[in-house]
């Protein structure tokens, strides 16, 4: 589901991914538990939609959380966790850029 959803993302149709991410995430969090690697991952994505949206403040959160399961999991990859950081401080900072009145609604 997370391929097919990375799909609809490039071709900006968002409405179509963000279904599949957010039933990929119930069922890796059902199966694998909530602070597994493929739970980031989904996070991750979801963030990358948000982003691809502007909307900050949901992209700051997604990724926010994939960032602290990946942290706490020694098994995790290490450029995943890198990747993770690296658009969390982007998202952050193009939040941050916002005037704070508008973080709800982006």
């Amino acid at each position: 589901m997370n391929y097919l959803a990375l799909l609809f993302i490039e071709r900006q149709q968002y409405a179509e991914a963000e279904p599949l991410l957010t039933t990929a995430l119930v069922i890796y969090t059902a199966i694998f538990g909530p602070r597994d690697a493929n739970v980031a991952a989904t996070l991750m994505n979801l963030g990358y939609a948000s982003a691809c949206q502007s909307k900050w403040k949901e992209s700051v959160d997604y990724y926010r959380e994939a960032v602290a399961i990946l942290e706490e999991n020694p098994q995790a990859d290490t450029s995943m966790l890198g990747y993770a950081r690296e658009n969390f401080a982007q998202a952050s900072t193009n939040l941050r850029a916002l005037p704070m009145a508008t973080w709800e609604s982006t």
